[in-house]
């Protein structure tokens, strides 16, 4: 019988695989899915293990997890961790804190709350693939790309650059500004795309450096603003680049993130001021959803 990747992380099965079988999976980037969901499922795996354990994790004695630890610590090093976010880390791996290595635990502890690099954990590249969005589809990704290269045609095929989801609203926190620092943060050039509630108007912008807790303007010759009109076409699209280059990126840890003060999408404002068109006929919206993309130029191009 012919298994999906997907699929096998809801097979009863999975709880009974061997040891080497299940560690053989984690090494081989099988799952296309969020990393938590194996995290809880690997969980699952080492409770089976243990006939003694029980799922109220609350009841459990030092030995309980001293168990645990041995069964999963050779699972370990193939979760992402670094790939989970705040408020799933703080409710579903924290509370197994016990089982982790000690040097992985103040590693997590810098990156979940100082919103530093971590010093020792190696960072395993994510699970799921670069270009993986619920807001646009790839013709609009063709647009996008076009524009950062400052031309008007979209790139129909043989795009020159890799889209890699850092961040998604609905997963990560709609309105959590510092997990978007920290999962955004000096990591170059950027695309926001943004889904208005109630309407079907896509709003967005393109930061070609990077955001850093600026505390301030940020300059840059090359960033833009964009609407589109709904998330099939790229038909009616309003493209708008920065006519103030000095007052381009705006960037600080509450909600006054944007670009200049054109479009500030966790205080939920779009006006014209520093960029050359109007992208939205209204002023204040509402997100329903937004992601973040780190923008990379592809090595044979």
């Amino acid at each position: 019988m012919l298994i999906t990747r997907k699929a096998l992380l809801t097979l009863d099965t999975f709880a009974v695989l061997d040891k080497h079988v299940l560690i053989n999976f984690l090494k081989t980037d099988i799952f296309n899915t969020e990393e938590i969901d194996i995290w809880e499922k690997v969980i699952k795996w080492g409770i089976t293990q243990n006939s003694h354990l029980s799922d109220d994790v609350s009841n459990w004695t030092p030995h309980d997890f001293d168990s645990l630890r041995k069964t999963v610590q050779d699972c370990i090093p193939h979760i992402r961790f670094f790939d989970i976010s705040g408020p799933d880390y703080y409710n579903k791996v924290r509370p197994f804190k016990k089982i982790l290595p000690k040097e992985l635990k103040a590693d997590l502890q810098q990156w979940y709350i100082g919103q530093e690099a971590p010093y020792r954990a190696i960072m395993i590249p994510p699970r799921i693939k670069p270009f993986v969005s619920t807001i646009i589809g790839n013709g609009h990704i063709g647009q996008l790309a076009a524009w950062i290269d400052n031309k008007q045609e979209p790139y129909l095929s043989k795009n020159p650059y890799e889209f890699k989801l850092l961040m998604l609203g609905s997963r990560d926190g709609l309105y959590n500004v510092r997990e978007f620092q920290r999962r955004c943060g000096k990591k170059g050039p950027t695309i926001i795309i943004i889904k208005i509630k109630n309407s079907n108007r896509i709003i967005g912008g393109y930061n070609p450096i990077e955001w850093c807790s600026s505390e301030g303007y940020l300059s840059s010759r090359d960033s833009f603003i964009f609407s589109f009109d709904n998330n099939k076409s790229t038909t009616n699209c309003i493209l708008s680049r920065v006519e103030n280059p000095d007052y381009a990126i705006f960037n600080s840890d509450n909600n006054y993130i944007g670009f200049g003060s054109d479009l500030e999408w966790f205080g939920g404002t779009c006006e014209r001021y520093n960029y050359q068109r109007k992208i939205l006929n209204q002023i204040e919206f509402t997100m329903e959803n937004y992601e973040v993309f780190q923008v990379k130029k592809r090595h044979n191009y």
